[in-house]
């Protein structure tokens, strides 16, 4: 067990085997279960619905952002693959997260 105040609230104990939380009593030392930890095995089913509505309502509240980050130019090395509908891959094009800047201004060049 590690106790890192920086991080943690003040009295707080992680056990790095079980992944649990526990509060020291600052009098008596005596360990008590936080209710986080203690809430963690009961079942939420409401919870996938909650997530799921709140990101639908940020969806709806960036709905011009997300249009726009829809919109991929693609190069001329690009293939569309017309035998499924709405798809498409590249072809020699390098993925977006792990392209440098520099490998993405070679490939637009060689395009």
């Amino acid at each position: 067990m590690e106790n890192d105040s920086e991080h943690k609230p003040h009295n707080a104990i992680d056990d790095q085997e079980t992944g649990n939380r526990y509060y020291l009593h600052p009098l008596t030392g005596e360990r008590f279960l936080s209710a986080t930890t203690a809430l963690s095995i009961i079942t939420k089913p409401a919870l996938p619905y909650w997530y799921g509505q709140q990101s639908a309502i940020r969806a709806v509240e960036n709905l011009d952002r997300l249009n726009q980050a829809t919109r991929v130019k693609l190069c001329a090395k690009a293939t569309v693959d017309t035998a499924s509908p709405a798809s498409w891959r590249r072809s020699a094009v390098p993925e977006p997260m792990s392209a440098t800047p520099r490998q993405v201004e070679e490939h637009d060049s060689t395009g």
